[in-house]
């Protein structure tokens, strides 16, 4: 697993970092990187499998909102809370955003902290395991094509059209004669209707707005007011079906 330990005090994240390559275990994590950041990452920082957390910085914002703020990037990266004061911050852990793994109290324990990176590795095989695609059969003219759902980025209603957009296809597209709502209803896991004219496969999503969602290939989707709660639940109870 790709590992980040994010903590104002270097020291603290040089000890958790050698922790988790002193567990007997570690290799069966198959842990490529841990990196530490002595002051709060960049928002362009890289995706990372888990982060450990540290929640006081001693600023404005603190490791929580960064949380946030990071899973609505990566909603897929697992969160570990770090923190000196477990009684400060409990409520706010559990109230947050993230996709929150667990949270470690300091100093950190050597047995909790082995039981939630193995929680993390199940939980990723678990979601790879969610990801798993079905086929769906799409009727053009005289022929029908089979479509992995995965390759379906987001499908667009256009006047009496709807176009299925595709990943890694030779036409990158497929129009047809139908309605965006029976496509809604046979394509109803992991996609999400953002607006009347767009349903968006949720494992496409790279940034979700309040009025826009950017896909991975870098296509921005307008969301309608009317859905603009509905589509963050959805999306948020998308990302922890993967992880449960």
């Amino acid at each position: 697993m790709n590992i980040g330990i994010f903590d104002d005090d270097i020291s603290i994240a040089e000890d958790i970092k050698s922790k988790i390559l002193q567990l007997p275990n570690n290799a069966g994590y198959c842990i490529d990187s841990v990196e530490c950041f002595e002051k709060p990452p960049e928002e362009s920082q890289k995706e990372y499998e888990v982060v450990f957390m540290d929640i006081d910085w001693h600023q404005e914002v603190n490791g929580i909102d960064f949380a946030n703020k990071l899973c609505e990037r990566y909603p897929a990266t697992q969160i570990v809370f770090v923190t000196g004061y477990n009684d400060r911050y409990s409520q706010d852990i559990f109230l947050s955003n993230a996709n929150l793994c667990g949270y470690l109290v300091k100093p950190v324990d050597n047995k909790r902290l082995e039981r939630l990176l193995r929680k993390a590795s199940e939980q990723r095989k678990a979601a790879k395991k969610t990801c798993l695609s079905k086929e769906i059969a799409i009727q053009t003219g005289d022929s029908i094509e089979l479509v992995n759902t995965n390759s379906i980025t987001y499908v667009e209603s256009n006047a009496h059209k709807i176009i299925i957009h595709l990943i890694n296809h030779s036409n990158e597209s497929i129009s047809l004669y139908a309605k965006l709502d029976d496509y809604a209803a046979n394509l109803r896991e992991g996609f999400i209707r953002i607006h009347k004219s767009y349903l968006v496969n949720a494992l496409h999503i790279k940034k979700l707005g309040y009025s826009s969602v950017i896909l991975k290939n870098e296509i921005e989707l307008p969301i309608s007011k009317r859905n603009a709660v509905i589509v963050r639940e959805e999306f948020f109870k998308y990302m922890k079906d993967r992880t449960n």
